[in-house]
């Protein structure tokens, strides 16, 4: 491509007066000639100071990229750039910035930094105090790519012996300083020249701990409160973290904000330093509120963790609730919560199960606690003895019947059942009996639990109470099976008496051989009664006179009497077989427990069916 001139090309660079050849020709000959020609050389010098004087992007852009594709141009603007370092540092700035925005590299990045510093070397040196804000604003403006960060430091503590006499400049380094380079605000706030040129409320949030954060947000900017909550939260300055300053820093947290501070004082890594030590520095309401705004949020992790900071509190039950209540949760996500937290030590167990209570309460035990209820159920199984008011109990229980919940219904009765075993009033045992009966009846599991603890309870009673709540039990026809235990009980041992069961044997073995004599003696085969002589039977016993005295006489004949007489009523009260069972198949039954026995002479078939192992699998079982 030829070049219209009215000079030769060579002496355009060195020239004093107004080039001939416009920039869009210089760039078209950048694109045209090839690399190493001197007359490219020369374009590029010419174009390389059209873009530092008339600041023009286009001009810029293009010798920028001659200098990186053509090493005779590289060489050539060496020497020029260096000059104008000291000459013009803000317009070799702006050209390497245009270069940077379209291809980052370590060498532009290196220019950069190079006319960064002379930029700012004037300013602070030569300018006013709007000239060097104006150009440290700028630098902490650009990307974290040009990595400007140092350049920002040098240049903030470069001006300070300027911003000790000018309180307008220390105020705007500090501010600057605060969100880009927090190790020089902490040089600045050691200078007192510095410091004391500060508004009081700045210098009281910032060097002191004390004020309002929130002024940094309606007086500076949002990142100027950021930065300042992060500093706060860095010296644990407790006391400038309230509640109205954890809800603002997470609003932004939420919206992402932030993200041009330094990393430590990113919304964040903030509240990540909160779960980590919070509890050692900052206030209840604080933290509290830091929970109640994860839960909302459904940032389980992080209220986990926020969560652990306060539960050596005496008081973290009524918090850990509070947060619950306020977030808003639902209820099957609040079980699962208290359910985590419990599992990973966080809560005690008894913690978790009241949390559950209360959240239940709040929703007065409606359906829509269900999850909450089955839970506290879950609870309730690994620790019976939770010491879980006997009102809310009661309330448990008649929500799992509603719900027809058998394990809450299960895990609830053990507990009432428990309490009421303690009580020496009879009246208020059988009552609780009563109402736990009741509620459990549609639940047969829960039905034979609470049963089969009536059982082992009332066996272990004295006698002389074993018999007053059977009387109390007497009429109370919903207890008809409660009272049937006590009764068989008061029979067993009115039957056994003070023996043991091997001196109960050996007397049943006696009566049984005293009988089976009596019976072969006279009944014989049972076909047909043997004959009897009463003069011989007469005779017989006057043999035997002297055995006895008149009144061991008189004894023998009332218990042969009585024992006739019990032998007749023990057959009448015997389940008789009918046209369809025969004797056989009644004793069959009664031996293998198919058949409650009626009266003694069954409860001996019985007894001894139950003792020879005939019967499995007939009894309630309960837990």
């Amino acid at each position: 491509m030829k070049i219209t001139r009215n000079k030769p090309l060579s002496t355009i660079a060195t020239s004093t007066e107004t080039p001939t050849v416009s920039p869009d020709a210089l760039i078209a000959a950048l694109a045209d000639l090839p690399p190493g020609d001197p007359e490219r050389i020369v374009c590029a010098e010419a174009l390389f100071a059209d873009a530092l004087e008339r600041n023009d992007s286009h001009s810029a852009l293009a010798v920028a990229e001659a200098w990186d594709e053509d090493a005779a141009v590289g060489e050539a603007l060496r020497a020029r750039f260096d000059d104008a370092l000291h000459t013009q540092p803000d317009a070799v700035y702006r050209l390497v910035r245009v270069r940077l925005a379209t291809a980052t590299s370590d060498v532009w990045r290196v220019r950069l930094h190079q006319a960064a510093l002379a930029a700012l070397h004037v300013a602070i040196t030569d300018g006013d105090a709007d000239t060097v804000t104006n150009w440290l604003t700028l630098i902490a403006r650009e990307p974290a790519a040009y990595d400007l960060g140092e350049i920002l430091h040098h240049g903030i503590l470069s001006a300070q012996s300027r911003a000790a006499e000018d309180p307008k400049l220390a105020k705007a380094l500090v501010l600057l300083a605060l969100k880009r380079s927090p190790d020089a605000l902490d040089v600045l706030l050691a200078n007192p020249a510095i410091a004391n040129g500060l508004p009081a409320d700045l210098r009281g949030v910032l060097r002191d701990g004390a004020g309002d954060l929130m002024l940094l947000l309606s007086l500076y900017s949002s990142d100027a409160f950021m930065a300042g909550v992060g500093r706060a939260t860095e010296r644990q300055w407790g006391a400038l973290l309230t509640p109205q300053v954890v809800d603002q820093l997470w609003h932004f947290y939420s919206g992402g904000a932030g993200a041009t501070l330094p990393t430590r004082y990113q919304p964040g890594q903030v509240i990540d330093q909160w779960a980590l030590n919070g509890a050692a520095w900052m206030t209840p309401a604080a933290l509290d509120r830091a929970l109640l705004l994860a839960l909302r949020d459904g940032r389980d992790d992080l209220a986990q963790k926020l969560l652990v900071q306060i539960a050596g509190a005496d008081d973290v039950e009524r918090r850990m609730q509070a947060a619950l209540r306020q977030s808003e949760r639902p209820p099957a996500d609040v079980a699962t919560l208290v359910c985590r937290w419990a599992s990973n030590g966080i809560i005690e167990q008894n913690d978790a199960a009241a949390a559950l209570e209360t959240a239940a309460a709040e929703l007065d035990w409606s359906a829509e606690a269900a999850p909450l209820v089955h839970q506290w159920g879950l609870f309730a199984q690994k620790q019976p003895s939770a010491q879980t008011p006997d009102v809310t109990l009661w309330q448990v229980l008649t929500f799992a019947a509603e719900q027809e919940d058998e394990l809450v219904a299960r895990a609830t009765a053990r507990q009432l059942y428990a309490r009421l075993e303690r009580t020496d009033d009879d009246v208020l045992l059988v009552d609780g009996l009563a109402t736990l009966t009741e509620q459990v009846k549609w639940s047969d599991e829960a039905s034979a639990q609470v049963m089969a603890w009536w059982r082992e309870f009332s066996i272990q009673q004295p006698p002389a109470r074993l018999t007053r709540l059977d009387r109390a039990l007497d009429g109370r026809r919903e207890l008809d099976d409660a009272r049937a235990v006590t009764t068989t009980i008061l029979a067993f041992r009115k039957m056994i008496g003070k023996r043991t069961l091997k001196q109960f044997a050996d007397d049943i073995h006696l009566a049984f051989s005293t009988l089976e004599a009596l019976m072969s003696a006279f009944d014989g085969d049972g076909k047909r009664a043997a004959a009897v002589d009463p003069v011989t039977m007469r005779a017989q016993l006057d043999l035997h006179e002297e055995a006895l005295s008149e009144q061991e006489r008189h004894i023998l004949a009332t218990d042969f009497k009585e024992l006739a007489h019990v032998i007749g009523v023990l057959g009448d009260h015997r389940s008789k077989p009918n046209l369809i069972r025969r004797e056989e198949e009644v004793d069959r039954q009664l031996m293998q427990g198919d058949q409650e026995p009626h009266g003694a002479v069954d409860m001996l078939k019985w007894m001894a069916g139950y003792i020879d192992g005939l019967q499995t699998g007939n009894e309630d079982e309960g837990d």
